[in-house]
């Protein structure tokens, strides 16, 4: 017998954590014949592996701790879906085709998947169109797509079940800041709807969504909630939420979080959230978010700031 235990999973993390490359691949067991293999994977947020597909044999993926990217690609190198794995998750597991071409991206720190697989032994197949390991910059960039596409999905999925399609829009150009935004939409920066996560001492994260001109008070939301927050790390954010800086929505959280909405906003005819992406958003108004859509309201924006 061999456990998969507490201190097993540990070691992988930490051999994980001193890599250069932040992931580590264990095999843990083969049958006799080879045609049954299990493999551990320890991924960090950083790390990158690139899309691969195996022709003759289908893959069984399990999330064992932390939170992973699985998304698979068609032929045209599109993505076809982009599903988050976590124990504490919807979704633990899934099961990949033959053929499909795929990857895996880490979203917290500490992340362990167990593979399995059934067939004659044949080496992954590499996607040609992805980057090199060694391209560090691009590795970047693709991670980030990934998870922007699934952050996306998200949201639409949301605006969709709440028959607010029609309000959605996106960019020409990236849009990284609230003054940017403004500028590509000609409104007023403050009616930009930024989300900013907090977290506590003790894990607690909350999302407060103010104008694009405001900041979160630390010692008001204190006050509020009986505990102290800070702004949350862009790992931690990640993690917390499913989305990268600058793309925070009030919808399709990854984890459970209490979501505020400002009365900064309540000013503003219309407002604009990000939704799932740095280059997109919706149109709605603060009375949708917190009387119909049932967000709860909150005092805890300072005065007018310098817009980010």
């Amino acid at each position: 017998m061999k456990r998969i235990d507490v201190s097993y999973l540990s070691t992988l993390v930490q051999q994980a954590q001193s890599s250069s490359l932040l992931r580590h691949i264990e095999t843990f067991t083969s049958s006799r014949d080879h045609t049954i293999r299990r493999f551990l994977h320890a991924l960090e947020p950083g790390s990158y592996l690139r899309p691969v597909s195996l022709s003759t044999v289908d893959k069984v993926l399990l999330c064992l701790q932390g939170k992973v990217l699985v998304a698979t690609f068609t032929e045209e190198q599109l993505f076809d879906e982009v599903v988050a794995l976590g124990a504490d998750l919807p979704s633990r597991g899934l099961e990949i085709s033959a053929g499909t071409c795929h990857c895996m991206v880490a979203l917290e720190s500490a992340s362990v998947l167990y593979e399995s697989h059934y067939g004659n032994l044949e080496s992954p197949v590499e996607a040609p169109w992805a980057p090199e390991d060694e391209d560090e910059s691009s590795a970047r960039h693709f991670r980030h797509k990934v998870i922007l596409a699934h952050s996306k999905e998200g949201v639409l999925g949301e605006l969709l079940s709440h028959g607010l399609m029609e309000r959605y829009f996106e960019h020409k150009t990236l849009t990284r800041t609230s003054l940017e935004a403004a500028e590509a939409l000609g409104v007023d920066v403050g009616q930009i709807a930024k989300s900013i996560v907090l977290m506590s001492d003790d894990g607690e994260a909350v999302i407060v969504v103010l104008a694009g001109d405001r900041r979160v008070d630390l010692g008001k939301v204190r006050h509020a909630l009986g505990k102290k927050f800070r702004i949350a790390t862009p790992e931690q954010t990640l993690a917390t939420t499913g989305y990268l800086v600058g793309s925070v929505s009030p919808f399709a959280i990854l984890e459970p979080s209490s979501i505020y909405i400002d009365v900064s906003l309540r000013g503003f005819s219309e407002i604009y959230p990000a939704a799932g992406s740095t280059n997109n958003g919706f149109r709605t108004t603060f009375r949708e978010l917190t009387d119909i859509l049932g967000f709860p309201r909150c005092d805890f924006a300072k005065e007018v700031v310098a817009a980010l």
